[in-house]
């Protein structure tokens, strides 16, 4: 994510936009008198690009509701009023007075799927959905060298963690016409206070780079000119992929949690038959799921599980990071029924892909060589009497998985899992200030992590401060099920009862 500060879409800058291109000083005053009345409540990270993006070219966006369906076309006007993208909106949007007039300026592509109420208004969608659907009106426009704008994720997402499924229209677009996907995240910073999404307020807008599907299109337009069944065979093969892809950036730049199709199968999860290990599950459990996305985690119990979770962390911690100057002293096998470490592993398919280790009853002292700050509001007694504690330390997830949202999920949930069932209330973990992988903002704004302070040394070979995290299970369960997110039943799905009778010790 990018460091820029955001453009302020505020009053000042748009009555101070000449808007050249536009073609009528209605539509110039509408659009002023639109993002005027937000009081500079909009801003754009990364503005050039969309200012300077070529045509054409797809802009993808999330969609929260109502409020920047209206805002983010009308930031996008403003940023490129010469180009603006056509958008794929609701057939009703374009017959509003307002809203609809300021998209017509941008010749919408309208989507005829939804009813109407009243007979003749249902006639003219009918037949206006005859002469053609939204995808092959798309693909004329960017085939004449126009830009569109769509939400992929097909309708208003009010969860304020995770994406909604991506639609296949964006890939099937993006497969066939060849033109980049723009993804552009749409962010409510209150709803980390709200654990919501506010229906209205300040937003910000994060434009990514460009994704570049010119390998698939070539191929799909080779199968195109075969066949048509060879095209539709392509297209399928091809499209999980490119909906992966894009859906990543987007969450990136949303600030939320990607669940990508693999990771379905984790609300099918049953519990863990008392002869198994609590933590060996397998989200991929269902026979007929493609080795090749096969995620799952298991406890650290024999040589082998232990010479696949050293190799992830002797690629992360010393190749990478250098944090470490070897691995072979990290993970001692268990010897006992109830050991002080417990690590994790998880795999993609056979291949190791992270790990983690998790400390029973940590120490809560403040040794002074570690040079430990907490914060003013902490009581380091109060701390101690929260509840029961369990560290997490040593998390690694392999680069080339990163990406992979199902691998964190994946160990998340064996975390979870083995946690509760050994009666511990509250995990506490050290993150790294100036780590570029840092899980800080998934930790806080995603789980409900709260910080408790720093400090400057610990085990690791590295100069960055680190910063003191704990959670309280109960209370995160609390906030994700009133905010009724998928992310829940991911995490905690088949084992939700045990989590629910969990004692919570209230705030810090």
């Amino acid at each position: 994510m990018s460091d820029e500060t955001p453009r302020v879409l505020g009053p000042s800058w748009i009555l101070g936009r000449t808007l050249r291109g536009l073609d009528s000083r209605t539509t110039r005053t509408l659009l002023r008198a639109t993002l005027a009345a937000t009081a500079g409540a909009v801003s754009v990270a990364d503005a050039e690009r969309l200012e300077s993006q070529p045509d054409p070219t797809i802009f993808a966006l999330t969609h929260h509701g109502a409020f920047e369906a209206l805002i983010a076309p009308c930031a996008l006007l403003a940023l490129r009023p010469a180009r603006p993208p056509r958008f794929l909106v609701d057939w009703m949007f374009v017959d509003l007075p307002w809203t609809g007039w300021l998209l017509r300026r941008a010749s919408p592509i309208p989507v005829y799927r939804k009813p109407a109420r009243w007979r003749l208004r249902e006639r003219h969608r009918r037949q206006r959905l005859a002469e053609g659907g939204a995808l092959d009106r798309a693909l004329a426009a960017l085939a004449a060298g126009d830009s569109i704008g769509l939400y992929p994720e097909g309708r208003r997402n009010p969860d304020p963690y995770s994406l909604l499924k991506l639609r296949k229209g964006v890939a099937r677009l993006a497969l066939r016409s060849g033109a980049p996907v723009l993804p552009i995240g749409i962010d409510f910073p209150a709803r980390d206070r709200l654990g919501r999404t506010p229906r209205i307020g300040r937003l910000v807008l994060r434009a990514g780079r460009p994704l570049a599907f010119e390998t698939e299109h070539r191929e799909w337009l080779a199968a195109a000119r075969r066949s048509e069944s060879e095209a539709l065979a392509v297209e399928r093969r091809l499209t999980p992929a490119i909906l992966d892809e894009i859906a990543t950036h987007l969450a990136r730049l949303a600030r939320k949690v990607h669940l990508p199709q693999e990771g379905l199968a984790m609300t099918r999860l049953s519990i863990v038959p008392p002869q198994a290990s609590p933590s060996s599950l397998d989200p991929t459990s269902s026979p007929t799921a493609p080795e090749r996305r096969a995620v799952r985690t298991e406890i650290v119990a024999d040589g082998a599980t232990r010479a696949d979770a050293l190799a992830v962390l002797d690629e992360v911690y010393r190749e990478e990071k250098g944090w470490l100057r070897g691995v072979e002293d990290e993970i001692v096998l268990a010897g006992t029924e109830d050991p002080a470490f417990t690590w994790l592993v998880a795999y993609v398919g056979e291949t190791p892909a992270g790990a983690v280790r998790l400390a029973y009853d940590p120490p809560l002292e403040l040794p002074s060589e570690a040079e430990v700050e907490l914060d003013p509001r902490i009581d380091l007694d109060r701390l101690r009497r929260c509840g029961r504690f369990v560290e997490v330390g040593r998390l690694v997830i392999s680069p080339r998985y990163r990406n992979r949202t199902a691998v964190v999920l994946s160990i998340l949930r064996a975390t979870i899992s083995e946690v509760v069932a050994r009666g511990y209330t509250h995990l506490i973990t050290a993150v790294f200030e100036d780590d570029p992988h840092s899980p800080y903002d998934f930790h806080t704004r995603v789980l409900g992590f709260e910080r408790i302070g720093s400090h400057r040394r610990g085990e690791l070979h590295c100069q960055s401060r680190r910063i003191l995290l704990t959670l309280d299970i109960a209370r995160a369960y609390l906030r994700m099920k009133t905010s009724k997110g998928k992310l829940l039943g991911r995490l905690v799905g088949g084992f939700e009862e045990r989590v629910a009778r969990l004692p919570t010790a209230g705030g810090l």
